[in-house]
Parts: structure tokens; C-alpha cells; sequence
């Protein structure tokens, strides 16, 4: 990640998980019949101030 995307997601937290199912673009699903489900949520408020970002 660059310095240009680090501050745009600095304030984000992003998981990778790899969950049951059939998979789209992003997912090497293969006869496992499992997916790359991402998600993503902005840190509150006492979080940022915990990374002391």
C-alpha cells in the first residue's frame, strides 16, 4: 500500500476472511467450495485514538 492509499484507509479496518460458498472475481474458489469475503468498517473514534495515528 502507498502513502496515497494509506491515508485515504488509515481510519478503516479491512478483514479477509475465507468463508463457505461459491466465489466471484476475487476468489481462487476450487473444489473446497470456499470464497475471499471481504469486509470493512471505519475505526470509532477511541480505536483511532488507541493507534495513535
Amino acid at each position: 500500500m502507498n502513502k496515497i492509499q494509506y491515508d485515504y484507509w488509515k481510519h478503516t479496518q479491512v478483514i479477509i476472511d475465507v468463508v463457505h460458498g461459491r466465489g466471484g472475481m476475487f476468489s481462487p474458489e476450487g473444489v473446497e467450495g470456499k470464497r475471499f469475503l471481504s469486509r470493512s468498517r471505519a475505526f470509532t473514534k477511541d480505536e483511532t485514538e488507541a493507534l495513535d495515528i
